[in-house]
């Protein structure tokens, strides 16, 4: 879908598709039609722009647990931080040394990428070193064999690489661990929900036999909890993940409590911007009551605050964003948000101002930002090449954009 532009009146300018235009007499209201016409295949890119860890950056604002707020401070990653401290650290990773038939020998890590080979005549892009096999040929050249030699890697070499084969694959389970435990959940939550989607009981029971975790797991059955079989092995890897993430971050674990203690002695959480999430039940905590929804409560209490503030962070940047393209003229528009993303419809003549616009509007100079450093991070999708919005090509950051000039059209004002 292309986006169809309409002018109409004297500086008003609104999108609208084809059918909204048949049979529409616009002069019989007051309005003067002025131009109207699709957009060319191309002329529009998608981006999505994106708070960069916003809502880990949000609770160490709130929380102010040292080591969470040095993450953001030292330029760092909150889920690559989890996951090289809690996962990859304790991993090998795959030097592999690939000889071809010409005699030469192609070394790399892992993750490092072919652009493109052959396999049973196929031509496949973007292969891993780790995933080549004798007999692709490379460059025209055969492989003649692989040897792979395990090592560890450092936390910089890890999150040089965060993005890449197995250093995502843990990644994407850091992440996971990181926003379940930030705002209160219990390894409970975890075993039941998320972490069944991610792993298999296999793999748990060879993360707890490689972890040598088999000493908590006699200590969880010894607890009297009535787990049994696969539902055990899930409920050992989460609780040794909650026990990990709270040693990197033990004021946020107490500030977590805090919340909740506030919360049940005065019936409401407020955030920093004046809000308040009526929680009434956790003032009329009895003997008989029931302890699964009063723990949903103090969560609440937790998560609220910081479900405000990211409200008020997206809209802040989602106001400074129109309010640039329209003073500027621009025919770039928002076309909506999705949890903590602006997605925008960008010309293609405005897209360089407009990322280094759109991630500027993602800073947040306040009070209660605690000094923690907000910004985003941008994708940029083309659809003419079956690209959506989130899953471009393109990943821009700040200091790509910095530099690039504010361009000014000369179209009327909406």
């Amino acid at each position: 879908m292309t986006p169809m532009l309409f002018e109409i009146g004297m500086a008003e300018r609104i999108k609208v598709k084809a059918k909204d235009l048949i049979n529409c007499d616009f002069e019989a209201y007051g309005y003067r039609a002025e131009y109207y016409r699709y957009a060319e295949p191309g002329e529009y890119c998608i981006t999505e722009t994106d708070g960069c860890n916003l809502q880990a950056m949000i609770a160490a604002s709130m929380s102010h647990d040292k080591n969470l707020c040095n993450v953001f401070l030292s330029g760092g990653d909150f889920h690559n931080n989890n996951t090289y401290h809690i996962l990859a650290k304790y991993q090998l990773f795959d030097n592999c040394f690939i000889a071809m038939e010409n005699g030469q020998t192609v070394t790399g890590m892992e993750w490092c990428q072919f652009p493109v080979i052959t396999r049973n005549g196929k031509e496949l892009h973007e292969v891993y070193y780790g995933d080549i096999r004798k007999g692709d040929i490379v460059e025209n050249v055969s492989v003649a064999g692989v040897q792979k030699a395990g090592r560890d890697i450092a936390y910089e070499e890890f999150c040089a690489n965060a993005k890449k084969g197995k250093c995502k694959n843990l990644r994407d389970i850091g992440k996971m661990i990181g926003l379940s435990f930030i705002f209160g959940a219990s390894a409970n939550n975890l075993a039941g929900g998320t972490l069944r989607m991610a792993w298999n009981p296999k793999m748990c029971a060879d993360f707890i036999r490689e972890r040598s975790l088999q000493d908590l797991q006699i200590q969880i059955v010894q607890s009297g909890r009535k787990l049994r079989g696969d539902a055990l092995l899930y409920y050992v890897v989460a609780s040794f993940f909650r026990s990990e993430f709270f040693k990197l971050y033990t004021e946020l674990e107490q500030w977590i409590f805090e919340c909740a203690r506030i919360a049940a002695g005065t019936g409401y959480r407020r955030s920093p911007w004046g809000s308040r999430r009526l929680l009434p039940q956790l003032r009329t905590k009895g003997k008989d009551a029931d302890s699964g929804m009063y723990k949903n409560l103090s969560n609440i209490a937790v998560n609220s605050p910081v479900q405000d503030y990211e409200t008020v962070a997206m809209s802040s940047a989602m106001i400074k964003i129109d309010s640039a393209y329209e003073d500027l003229g621009y025919t770039s528009y928002i076309a909506g948000t999705v949890h903590d993303s602006v997605v925008a419809m960008n010309h293609r003549s405005e897209l360089e101002s407009c990322l280094r616009i759109s991630l500027e509007a993602f800073s947040l100079d306040h009070p209660a930002a605690y000094g923690m450093p907000y910004g985003g991070e941008c994708n940029v999708a083309d659809y003419t090449k079956g690209e959506f919005w989130g899953f471009g090509h393109r990943e821009v950051k700040y200091k790509d954009v910095k530099d690039s000039p504010i361009i000014r059209k000369r179209y009327r004002k909406r």
